[in-house]
């Protein structure tokens, strides 16, 4: 019997993997296709919330198209930032789906930060009326920084981003940072409806351990796009009534979000499924003056196809510590 063994991959080793955002980008929207048209296995994201500081979650998927499956272990603790830890950590199993062996582990902090900010630009590009020069992003941190990133990847027409985070020294170093990075100009916004104010698409990517309902309903400019990640924490009733139509990244997910955290309680419409979109089986943006806004809490296709990606870089560049079972 050949011995089993698992390629570990630190942090930076999955970063020295050198996947590209386009690459992520690609692969997410691959994977959400897979998942709308039913080629996929997944159940809504399992959550474990001790109280309310903290909480922890499980993300299986199975993508047989790419011969593999995984899970992701998340722990969200909103006192890390504090003792100078991150916000969110994770770490990933994947396993060949031929044998059900495991054949990595891996830190799952990369994969969460790219993969979600992919996941918001393929949402955009599947709901916007056409290319985006503005873009609007509430919110300065890890995701805020992918999120442009991800943007530049999908939208060479992109030109400014407005940006607002609440913490001064926070938003001066995103601006700094962010403009030599994606090498566009990085506009800092004063207050949330400036960050937003005639941009096509806007990001609202904050800590959802906090609730401030600040965007307001006369906010919003027809053909608008808004692509939230921290469920409806930054959304005013008003703001909800106002949508033409609303997505999500999974139905299930999304309902459950509204059992254990009470999201969503002012949103009367039903989400459409983003992976139906993609795979045709379901209606998009239906004129250019509708405002759409599209929820997406994160779903395992992601982590899976992503991680398959860092798999298969270090694999052969030959990355990583493999370890005996």
């Amino acid at each position: 019997m050949l011995e089993a063994e698992v390629l570990y991959l630190s942090q930076e080793d999955v970063k020295a993997a050198n996947v590209s955002m386009s690459e992520v980008c690609d692969a997410v929207e691959a994977a959400f296709k897979d998942q709308g048209n039913g080629l996929a296995t997944m159940p809504a994201k399992s959550r474990l919330s001790p109280d309310a500081s903290r909480y922890y979650s499980a993300m299986p998927a199975v993508l047989p198209g790419l011969g593999i499956a995984s899970v992701k272990w998340n722990a969200i603790f909103s006192g890390n930032p504090a003792r100078g830890l991150p916000f969110v950590t994770g770490l990933l199993i994947l396993n060949d789906d031929e044998t059900g062996l495991p054949i990595s582990v891996m830190d799952a902090n990369w994969i969460t930060a790219k993969r979600t900010g992919a996941a918001s630009a393929v949402t955009a590009r599947h709901l916007l009326a056409g290319q985006p020069e503005r873009v609007g992003i509430y919110g300065c941190g890890v995701q805020g920084r992918t999120h442009a990133e991800a943007l530049r990847a999908v939208f060479p027409s992109m030109r400014a981003i407005q940006a607002y985070d609440p913490s001064p020294p926070a938003l001066a170093s995103y601006v700094a940072e962010v403009e030599r990075a994606q090498g566009i100009q990085v506009v800092p916004a004063s207050t949330p409806r400036e960050a937003i104010s005639g941009c096509q698409l806007v990001i609202t990517a904050t800590p959802t351990t906090v609730r401030s309902e600040v965007l307001e309903r006369d906010w919003l400019e027809p053909g608008q796009v808004i692509v939230s990640i921290d469920y409806d924490c930054y959304w005013t009733p008003g703001a909800l009534g106002r949508l033409n139509a609303v997505f999500t990244d999974d139905l299930a997910q999304f309902e459950k979000s509204r059992e254990y955290g009470g999201y969503y309680r002012h949103l009367h419409a039903t989400p459409r499924e983003l992976p139906k979109l993609l795979a045709g089986h379901c209606e998009g943006r239906t004129g250019p003056e509708q405002v759409i806004a599209a929820f997406n809490s994160g779903i395992a296709v992601e982590d899976a196809a992503t991680a398959h990606l860092v798999y298969r870089a270090a694999t052969s560049s030959g990355i990583g510590t493999r370890l005996p079972l």
